[in-house]
């Protein structure tokens, strides 16, 4: 699963602007819910 290694991939600022833009589209987390960042 990918989820468990994306934080050694990406690193914390790109990681944060990711799930603002995310945040952004999705306010209410109905596309894919969990499946992109940890938790």
């Amino acid at each position: 699963e990918k989820r468990r290694f994306i934080s050694m991939e990406i690193d914390p600022n790109t990681l944060a602007l990711m799930r603002s833009i995310k945040h952004l589209f999705d306010p209410h987390q109905l596309l894919n819910p969990g499946k992109v960042f940890p938790d």
